[in-house]
C-alpha cells in the first residue's frame, strides 16, 4: 500500500486500514490502486480535510469507479457537503 503513502497517509494510518478490513477488501485496495487513489484525490481537490479519517472507515466504498465517486458528491453544495463531513465522517456511508 506504498501509494498510499505518497498521497498522505502514514504507516500507523495504513496499519488501521489493514485491520479495519477484510482480507478481500484489504486486497482489493491493493489491486485497485489508481481508482482507489483517484476517489481519494478527488476529496483532497474537494477540500475534505479529514479525508484519511473517511478513507480509513469506508475504504470498500473508495473501490468504487471514479466517475460514480465524483458523481455521488455532484449532487450536493460542495460547502455543505465538505462542513457535514468534517463534523460527522459517517455521513460518508449515507451519500
Amino acid at each position: 500500500m506504498n501509494y498510499l503513502e505518497k498521497i498522505g497517509f502514514t504507516s500507523e494510518d495504513i496499519s488501521m486500514i489493514k485491520n479495519s478490513n477484510t482480507t478481500v477488501i484489504f486486497n482489493l485496495l491493493n489491486e485497485q490502486k489508481k481508482v482507489v487513489t483517484a476517489n481519494i484525490l478527488y476529496l483532497k481537490k474537494l477540500g475534505v480535510s479529514n479525508y484519511k479519517e473517511i478513507f480509513i472507515r469506508y475504504a470498500d466504498l473508495f473501490l468504487m469507479d471514479n466517475s460514480n465517486f465524483v458523481e455521488i458528491f455532484d449532487k450536493y453544495d460542495k460547502e455543505d457537503l465538505i462542513t457535514k463531513l468534517e463534523n460527522n465522517v459517517d455521513i460518508f456511508a449515507y451519500l
